[in-house]
């Protein structure tokens, strides 16, 4: 809800873990990417996102989201990146200015 996602908007999400948020995206009816620096969860986000039917809405990627070249998301949001342990907080900076976003603090 606080994302204001609608049918057709293109999502991010940075440290998607297990693929929750993604999935959740993809049945608003986004087209939602998440990465993970976890194969663990990477493969289990995928197997949860196939086993709802999702593919062709969702997908996670095994990747450092600062590998993105060109990319453009409507939003992007990085909720297990702020609660790793191992990771620190990102700041909008840290987006590589090849992805374009559009942030709203609200």
């Amino acid at each position: 809800r606080k994302l204001r996602l609608e049918a057709g908007m293109s999502f991010l999400d940075i440290g998607c873990g297990w693929g929750s948020l993604v999935i959740a995206a993809a049945q608003c009816g986004a087209q939602a990417h998440g990465v993970t620096l976890s194969r663990v969860q990477y493969d289990e986000a995928n197997r949860r996102i196939e086993e709802l039917g999702l593919s062709e809405q969702a997908r996670v990627e095994f990747r450092d989201y600062r590998e993105f070249d060109g990319l453009t998301f409507d939003r992007i949001a990085s909720i297990g990146m702020v609660i790793s342990p191992q990771v620190y907080f990102i700041h909008p900076s840290q987006i590589p200015k090849t992805v374009t976003w559009h942030f709203s603090a609200t």
